[in-house]
């Protein structure tokens, strides 16, 4: 099973459509992934044998530096090291 976080996005969306007996889709309404214990608790109660982040803010007009730096930079760090904890195979694009 693989977890996709952005599968609202155009990356994360395509994954979805190509392999969707495969995939459990994550969008920004199912987890905040700039909240490092709410993303803890998403990837430990899904527990999937991959976790692709595809999730990422591409236009940021309408938010703050901070809430960028958190999405793009800060999470993914996180999400490697819960993958690491829990034995999942993490790939970041």
């Amino acid at each position: 099973m693989i977890l996709v976080f952005g599968a609202g996005g155009l990356l994360g969306s395509c994954l979805y459509q190509a392999f969707p007996k495969d995939v459990i889709p994550a969008y920004h309404s199912d987890c905040d992934i700039s909240d490092p214990l709410e993303l803890r608790k998403f990837i430990e109660k899904i527990h999937p044998d991959i976790l692709i982040n595809a999730a990422g803010i591409v236009k940021a007009r309408s938010v703050s530096a901070q809430y960028q730096y958190k999405v793009n930079a800060a999470s993914p760090i996180l999400m490697a090291d819960f993958c690491d904890l829990l034995d999942i195979r993490f790939i970041q694009v």
